[in-house]
């Protein structure tokens, strides 16, 4: 049902009158009939959370800054900035191929001669799709041993292979928003990292972040911190996270490498014993039978010096030979000794490869689709917030984590919708980073259009009930998390943009809230003051200033609570009747500007 214009206006004086962000998001709570609600906000330094209803129905746990929800596709940015630490850490380059990465070709069989590259997939424009084996993959992943490789699903004879998996159009060309870019990125920090996926996530972004969510719900300090997700199914049906107090047995991938590794030669020491001088070999093994029968590795070579007196041979060079024949498992074993690549694959690199990459030991690399990189973070309304202040802050929030240049290369514009260069999902996706969503760009992904803040930066989630949005303003002065656990009416298309009608409510709210909170800060001079009267106006109302210049291009703007400009009115003096031709009773949004530069924000009731 759609949200009535009755119930608008109600809330809208409710909301005006109240100046009150907490009472104004329980109006919400309760006419959207939610299950419960977090919300976050930044506004200049100074930040708040609201928290309503329960975080799960059964017990009746209420909803707290403790509870973690699965936050859905807001993971997708998590994980982009744990692939990011590996790009700034100089292990790959964004227009790399990842085939080289992941030990085998992935390609799009229409076009053999374009890689797939890193910013391809973070971007959404690697012509990869969510094919029909996409959920038969994600079904066989998340059923236990062994985990299928990945490849099972993007080559071309796997298991799970599907041509529709990938698009017609050529990589790099197009965006076509799709889960499996982030299971695979998840694949490929595992592969370069020597980490499984989760523990990659937590030793290198959550826990320098102060983050007490993880991709592992066994991780968790407390399971009843989790929020179990809601949808309404003749009454509030659990559909995800119902763990009642029992937390999950952690993970077990063992018996993943058996099919794959057991046959492999990374188990054995790839070097030729003997050296090609026979006089000296024979001299050596006769002290070092080792030398002979197994490898002629540096303890013969320093033999051969000083017994053959160095003669010119290969005795005085070891035999070994770098690497083995499995690429996932060489890379895990020479990440802890390098050695193993770079001179020869000896007794304690064998030794270390049976130890992780033997027969029922689960290789990174394999499928890092596992702990759902793309949408299985459980986190917090606040630990959300601490990812948007890291990237709003372009990382000062951690100093050292991620270089200020590499965040700002993550959340540039990689792509811009022209018109025919992508799928924008309805209006919702306009623009787009490296793993992070441009909105407020136009009429369908606005959040607070039009009122000086820019590009809001980050990514929304749904799923199993949940709705989730965390963003902040490019200009880096507001950012907010909102989340719900279920909606009672369901998901609701929304009235002025692609976003959700509880959505375009809390966004709102919170325009309004940023308005009022921004007005202090930007005031010129402590001297001045703006007052809107009578407010609520069931008739004229004027703007009344004092110690404010009047100038030529002094300019009014009103707003609607959607963000949209509604009225554009210059300034001839400081008391100022508000023209309201064409206006419609509500709420709205005002700022006060000289020559594009805001003086005070702030918001009137028309009656």
């Amino acid at each position: 049902m759609r949200f009535t214009s009755i119930l608008l206006f109600s809330f809208l004086c409710i909301h005006g009158q109240s100046q009150d962000l907490s009472g104004n998001l329980e109006v919400l709570f309760n006419q959207y009939e939610l299950m419960g609600m977090s919300v976050w906000t930044a506004c200049g330094e100074e930040e708040s959370q609201f928290h309503f209803g329960t975080r799960d129905f059964t017990r009746d746990l209420p909803m707290n800054e403790q509870s973690l929800y699965r936050v859905a596709s807001i993971s997708k940015t998590v994980t982009a900035l744990g692939l990011m630490k590996l790009y700034d850490e100089g292990e790959f380059g964004l227009d790399d191929d990842i085939s080289d990465y992941m030990g085998y070709t992935i390609e799009n069989p229409q076009y053999p001669d374009s890689p797939i590259t890193f910013r391809m997939l973070l971007s959404h424009t690697s012509s990869l799709q969510d094919g029909s084996g996409y959920n038969d993959f994600l079904t066989a992943t998340y059923a236990g041993v062994p985990v299928p490789s990945i490849a099972e699903l993007l080559v071309a004879g796997g298991d799970y292979y599907s041509s529709n998996m990938w698009r017609i159009e050529e990589p790099g060309t197009y965006f076509a928003y799709s889960n499996i870019n982030f299971g695979l990125i998840g694949s490929l920090i595992e592969a370069i990292s020597g980490q499984r996926f989760d523990q990659y996530m937590k030793s290198e972004i959550l826990d320098p972040l102060d983050i007490s969510g993880s991709y592992n719900a066994s991780d968790l300090e407390d399971i009843d911190d989790v929020v179990v997700l809601y949808r309404n199914q003749g009454g509030w049906t659990p559909q995800v996270d119902n763990y009642q107090g029992a937390a999950p047995s952690p993970p077990s991938l063992d018996g993943t490498a058996l099919d794959m590794v057991s046959d492999s030669d990374c188990f054995d020491i790839q070097s030729t014993p003997g050296c090609e001088n026979g006089a000296c070999q024979a001299a050596i093994c006769a002290e070092d039978e080792w030398c002979c029968t197994n490898e002629w590795d540096n303890l013969c070579v320093a033999a051969a010096l000083d017994i053959c007196d160095g003669s010119p041979s290969d005795c005085i060079a070891a035999n070994g030979t770098p690497g083995c024949d499995n690429n996932d498992c060489e890379t895990s074993v020479c990440i802890a000794l390098p050695g193993c690549c770079d001179t020869a694959w000896d007794e304690e690199c064998a030794s270390m490869a049976l130890e992780i990459c033997g027969p029922g030991q689960y290789i990174p690399g394999t499928n890092g689709a596992y702990f759902a990189p793309q949408g299985g973070l459980r986190a917090s309304a606040a630990d959300l917030g601490k990812i948007m202040r890291f990237l709003q802050t372009q990382g000062a929030t951690a100093s050292g984590l991620i270089s200020a240049s590499t965040l700002e290369t993550m959340v540039s514009t990689e792509w811009d919708y022209n018109g025919s260069n992508g799928d924008n999902y309805f209006g919702l996706f306009n623009r787009w980073g490296l793993g992070v969503h441009h909105a407020n760009t136009a009429s369908g992904d606005q959040i607070c259009l039009d009122q000086g803040w820019g590009s809001f930066i980050g990514h929304p989630g749904e799923a199993y009930g949940l709705v989730s949005d965390a963003y902040y303003s490019e200009n880096g002065e507001v950012s907010f998390v909102f989340m719900t656990n279920g909606i009672w009416g369901g998901y609701q298309s929304g009235q002025v943009s692609t976003y959700y009608q509880i959505e375009e409510a809390v966004f709102g709210a919170l325009c309004d809230h940023f308005a009022g909170c921004l007005s202090v800060s930007t005031a010129s001079s402590a001297s001045q003051t703006f007052k809107v009267f009578p407010n609520p106006s069931a008739g004229s109302a004027w703007l009344e200033m004092t110690g404010v210049a009047i100038e030529a291009d002094t300019e009014l703007v009103l707003f609607d609570t959607q963000g949209r400009q509604v009225s554009s009115q210059i300034i001839k003096s400081a008391r100022h009747p508000i023209i309201r031709e064409g206006i419609v009773a509500g709420l709205y949004h005002f700022r006060v500007s000289l020559r594009g530069k805001t003086m005070h924000s702030g918001s009137v009731v028309f009656q």
